[in-house]
């Protein structure tokens, strides 16, 4: 059933295996920033923070840990600046660092 669409999800974790590191290290970053930047335009009310998950696993598996745990640290920035942005009325300006810390915790690497 080749040339259907139909999405092969085993591909969606092999597909770094042809590239270089660099690649590797370039498209993960991207899919994080695209991710940090939806996480933005969509505001407080929706949560993505269960996709960046993904290219913190890539990186983990191809590229090493070192480069994982910065992904997830900047995948927490990027999500905590979302919150701040968003004008969410917080009862406390320590409620968002807080979440963020949490996300950390909780960021797969």
């Amino acid at each position: 059933m080749k040339g259907l669409g139909v999405i092969n999800p085993a591909r969606l974790m092999t597909w770094p295996e042809g590239r270089s590191r660099q690649g590797t290290v370039l498209i993960s970053s991207a899919i994080v920033a695209l991710i940090g930047l939806l996480d933005y335009l969509l505001s407080w009310q929706i949560s993505l923070s269960v996709f960046y998950v993904y290219p913190i696993a890539i990186a983990a598996w191809y590229v090493g840990p070192g480069f994982a745990y910065l992904l997830s640290i900047l995948s927490v920035a990027l999500f905590t600046f979302g919150d701040l942005a968003s004008d969410f009325p917080y009862s406390n300006w320590l409620i968002p660092l807080w979440n963020g810390a949490v996300r950390l915790v909780f960021t797969p690497s």
